[in-house]
């Protein structure tokens, strides 16, 4: 005959409880507001449900993409480059617009 046990009984309480705070700490996620943030190339890759790889060698290299900013890394070099979230979501909403303007223009078209 099995014996079940209780998992939690096995653990102790300190790190029961650190394990706790460790789920609610990943589900709350606190995230910079967007119209403040500064966001990686990886970041933009996952806002615009892309590869990070097409992201980096096409879209960030777009003439109308947004200007990225490079802040000074701890050692006085470089540091990895950043655009403002801001700025990404408005490019890619003028984006979505100019195409629901063509797809009208389009449709109207005799």
């Amino acid at each position: 005959m099995a014996v079940h046990t209780n998992v939690t009984n096995l653990i102790p309480d300190n790190m029961m409880l650190f394990m706790i705070l460790e789920s609610i700490a990943r589900k709350l996620d606190a995230k910079v507001p967007s119209d403040i943030g500064l966001w990686s190339g990886n970041e933009i890759a996952t806002y615009l449900k892309r590869d990070p790889r097409t992201v980096m060698k096409e879209i960030l290299r777009r003439a109308d993409f947004p200007n990225s900013i490079q802040l000074p890394s701890a050692t006085g070099g470089k540091d990895q480059l950043l655009w403002k979230a801001k700025e990404v979501m408005e490019w890619a909403d003028a984006l979505i617009f100019i195409e629901i303007r063509h797809s009208v223009s389009y449709l109207s078209t005799p």
